[in-house]
């Protein structure tokens, strides 16, 4: 089993292949419709698109819910509580986390995880969250980064994936 991480393209047919697709930027996109095609075919096949803003730049996050909604037009992103069973379920029990200090500058109030989805069929097609979350997850020393810290996008990410490969 290959358990590395891959660079895929979103116009490529073999994304199928992979349960779960990372996807992060900084600034303002475009998807092709090859991209749109392909994306949504891989989503309503039950594929799950997990998508951050880098350092929690609105330019990526205006896109990404732009473009998603090209992709899924007659689907809304959805903020999940924190009772959702993403970060409720099993061992690794999220109640709160820590935001870095730079998002905690913009939004002193978080303390929850800020997570949006898309449902397909009462499952999550799309998780996306407008806060960093890869450069946590690659534990980057950043002080731009408007996300969580280490330690919880780690407990969060365990989380995902428990949750994709369950459901």
């Amino acid at each position: 089993m290959d358990y590395a991480p891959h660079v895929i393209s979103l116009d490529n047919s073999n994304a199928g292949e992979y349960p779960l697709i990372f996807m992060t930027g900084h600034y303002d996109f475009e998807f092709t419709e090859k991209e749109i095609e392909e994306l949504r075919r891989f989503l309503n096949k039950g594929g799950i698109l997990v998508a951050s803003a880098a350092a929690g730049l609105k330019p990526f996050d205006t896109a990404f819910r732009r473009e998603i909604k090209r992709v899924l037009p007659q689907s809304d992103l959805i903020k999940l509580p924190p009772s959702h069973p993403i970060f409720a379920m099993g061992w690794n029990r999220i109640f709160e986390v820590e935001y870095a200090p730079a998002a905690l500058r913009d939004n002193p109030n978080l303390q929850y995880p800020e997570f949006y989805a898309i449902f397909i069929d009462n499952r999550i097609a799309v998780l996306y969250t407008p806060y960093d979350f890869k450069s946590s997850l690659n534990r980057e020393a950043n002080a731009y980064n408007k996300g969580l810290i280490p330690d919880d996008a780690l407990r969060v990410a365990l989380n995902i994936i428990t949750y994709a490969i369950s459901h």
